[in-house]
């Protein structure tokens, strides 16, 4: 009945500075207009339970976000670093002067 999968809770607005003598003014005007309702024990029910959800996801997404950032980094660094070792390796046996080139060697039969 009160199944709210597809809405999500935000954080609207976390802080307004307002005057404490219009606070008051404006508690009081709600108060007056507005009488105390009791809410349904389902309604509260599913509403604890999707804040605890919403609130569980938040805090998984905030820890996936560095183990990502450290996978990222460590599949680039991993296919980097070979090559870029391939490549020193290459250049320093490769120089000219470094190794003399192979000669053939005549065999005397």
């Amino acid at each position: 009945m009160f199944r709210r999968k597809h809405h999500r809770y935000l954080t609207l607005q976390d802080y307004v500075y307002v005057p404490p003598n219009e606070r008051r003014a404006i508690e009081q005007a709600v108060a007056a207009a507005v009488h105390p309702v009791e809410p349904p024990p389902a309604f509260v029910a599913q509403l604890e339970q999707d804040l605890l959800e919403e609130a569980t996801r938040m805090v998984e997404k905030r820890n996936r976000a560095p183990q990502r950032v450290l996978w990222i980094l460590g599949i680039m660094t991993g296919g980097l670093l070979p090559l870029i070792g391939g490549l020193l390796v290459w250049v320093f046996t490769n120089r000219e002067g470094r190794h003399p080139p192979a000669r053939a060697v005549a065999s005397s039969a």
